[in-house]
């Protein structure tokens, strides 16, 4: 019998649920937790994580799902399991419970084939988690979903990039680091797990390694087909051209966008949360709406614009929530060859360009 604390068992979980199908799947065993000798993983072809678990004597799958429910409802700090042929006797407190082992070969096949015990890892430059966040807040569904690297224009660092139909944000790296594009929905789960410490190229896969062992692990999209090149210049031409006009945003605007954000909702099939921003001389008006109703407030500026912008653009909450907290700066430029003018909202290391609609 083997006894693990609730919390532990739970834990461990918790960091592998990404990798568990909760669809259909050709592969037997992507819905299950898989234990080997010093390991608890999952795999579905898409994601897969692996994480560090004493469990001396306990190998096999079991339904991930069913486990992870049984274990969070068990009322007691320990959890005993025992391995009973073809099944999996387990309790804890009053509860007792019997779940059926499931043939997970080929899973075991699968991360086998990862390579993991024999990858090259590299430190993650600093600051990639940061910019995966920020970058997260242009990427709603688009043909170019996700999030890619790529080598910035000095060719030293590397840089994070995302875009949507009307957006475009690069983060900065500290550091050089392989060419790559994850997809918008791996890079949810990818959020959920903290900060990684190094990473590893194995083929059609990238592996993320944290400072507790754990693996987690995700197939790429072909970074070749991600426009880095328009993307460069189309940043270094707004950060060249001079501006229309220039400030930062308001100290009270996050508490604001809070406030306005309770009435955001998608626009033009957008499942985003968005809010309007229209630039005025006496402040920044914000500007949401939903079936049920909408919501506005004018921010005042803390350092009064000398003209009127006249200029409306549409951003993400959770963007304008976090450039409130960060106090952004703000420019409206017009780049050559561009049909609209360009709001260019920049923070230590990072830049998103929006492109606006002039008020009629």
């Amino acid at each position: 019998m083997i006894t693990l604390a609730k919390t532990t068992l739970q834990e461990a979980m918790k960091k592998c649920m990404p990798g568990v199908e909760t669809g259909s799947s050709l592969i037997v065993g992507a819905d299950a937790f898989l234990f080997t000798p010093g390991y608890l993983h999952t795999y579905n072809d898409t994601i897969a994580v692996s994480t560090p678990l004493t469990a001396e004597g306990l190998e096999g799958a079991v339904k991930a799902a069913d486990l992870y429910k049984l274990v969070t409802k068990i009322n007691a700090p320990m959890i005993n399991i025992e391995v009973n042929g073809p099944e999996v006797n387990i309790s804890g407190g009053r509860t007792k419970a019997r779940m059926t082992m499931i043939d997970a070969t080929r899973v075991q096949e699968y991360i086998n084939t990862l390579g993991l015990d024999s990858a090259e890892w590299k430190k993650l430059p600093g600051g990639f988690m940061e910019a995966v966040k920020l970058c997260k807040l242009s990427c709603n569904p688009s043909p170019l979903r996700g999030i890619a690297v790529a080598a910035a224009p000095d060719g030293q660092n590397a840089q994070v990039m995302s875009t949507d139909q009307s957006r475009i944000s690069v983060g900065s790296l500290q550091g050089p680091m392989d060419p790559l594009w994850i997809d918008d929905p791996v890079v949810n789960d990818l959020m959920k797990l903290g900060d990684p410490t190094d990473y590893a190229m194995g083929g059609p896969w990238l592996h993320l390694k944290y400072a507790d062992g754990t693996i987690f692990s995700c197939k790429l999209k072909d970074c070749a087909q991600f426009p880095v090149t328009l993307f460069n210049t189309a940043v270094t031409a707004a950060q060249e051209v001079p501006a229309i006009l220039a400030g930062r945003l308001p100290k009270d605007l996050l508490e604001a966008t809070g406030r306005v954000a309770t009435m955001a909702s998608g626009i033009d099939g957008s499942s985003a949360s968005l809010v309007r921003l229209t630039f005025k001389k006496d402040g920044l008006e914000l500007y949401a709406k939903k079936d049920t109703g909408d919501a506005s407030e004018l921010v005042p500026w803390d350092t009064p614009l000398e003209t009127d912008p006249n200029r409306v653009a549409w951003v993400d909450t959770s963007f304008l929530m976090e450039a409130g907290r960060k106090a952004m700066d703000f420019k409206l430029v017009h780049a050559e060859g561009s049909e609209t003018d360009t709001m260019v909202f920049t923070s230590e290391g990072f830049t998103q360009l929006v492109s606006t609609d002039v008020i009629e």
